[in-house]
């Protein structure tokens, strides 16, 4: 489908699936057709092609995943949104042993892909439209917005998205969506720094600790975040 295996040195079983989702007419159709009913009635809603496009790409790389893991026909897996929309495998209507996350930003997809553990995964193009100056009220913590009022425009925006994204990967891998306001998360000092990952508690998840890992490079900002299980070989 289009993607490569990228080697980030993650522990604790966490692999993760880059995704092209440039056009390619070929890979398109190849993608449709791993797609369910439900699904491409889902693809069919979107009014612009790149979204549309976008989806199509990263959940037909999704299955093709999930089934080599697990060893199931792309016809016996199936998705379903648990109470905050993240979804859970079901495979012949049961839950399977895999946990994973997707995102994906201009041309570019992640899915992230681990056993018991818990994993989110965020990906910001580094040419976003987004207005990223309206949304310093709503993602920063009120220390993170001085510390980013100090940077240069150039600087404050390449932070800002890395900060954003580890901060989305997070809620992805908890699961609570809104219950967990961004500005509430404070991203531990050494990785504002340039650490390349970090350990992190939310009261929204007590007794569970959450690494953080910035994938970020020159086209696009990204992380993911898992939960930390001794079960799990993730120290």
């Amino acid at each position: 489908m289009g993607g490569e295996w990228v080697d980030y040195g993650l522990t604790g079983g966490v692999a993760v699936y880059h995704v092209d989702v440039t056009p390619h007419p070929g890979r398109e159709a190849a993608a449709r057709a791993l797609l369910n009913e439900e699904e491409t009635e889902r693809a069919g809603r979107f009014y612009f092609a790149e979204p549309r496009r976008r989806f199509v790409l990263c959940r037909a790389a999704l299955r093709s995943l999930i089934c080599e893991r697990l060893g199931c026909d792309n016809s016996d897996l199936d998705f379903y949104p648990t109470a905050y929309g993240k979804p859970i495998a079901l495979v012949e209507d049961v839950p399977a042993d895999v946990n994973f996350s997707v995102s994906h930003s201009g041309n570019h997809g992640l899915i992230a892909i681990a056993g018991k553990a818990l994993v989110g995964v965020d990906v910001e193009d580094r040419n976003t439209r987004l207005p990223l100056e309206q949304l310093m009220d709503s993602v920063p913590s009120p220390r993170e917005r001085q510390q980013l009022a100090a940077l240069d425009s150039d600087a404050r925006k390449r932070s800002f998205l890395d900060l954003w994204t580890l901060k989305e990967a997070l809620i992805k891998a908890v699961g609570l969506g809104l219950r967990m306001p961004l500005q509430d998360i404070e991203i531990p000092d050494a990785m504002k720094s340039g650490a390349a990952s970090g350990t992190i508690a939310v009261p929204q998840a007590p007794g569970i600790r959450w690494r953080l890992t910035k994938l970020s490079g020159a086209q696009f900002a990204a992380a993911v975040a898992q939960e930390i299980r001794a079960d799990a070989g993730c120290d």
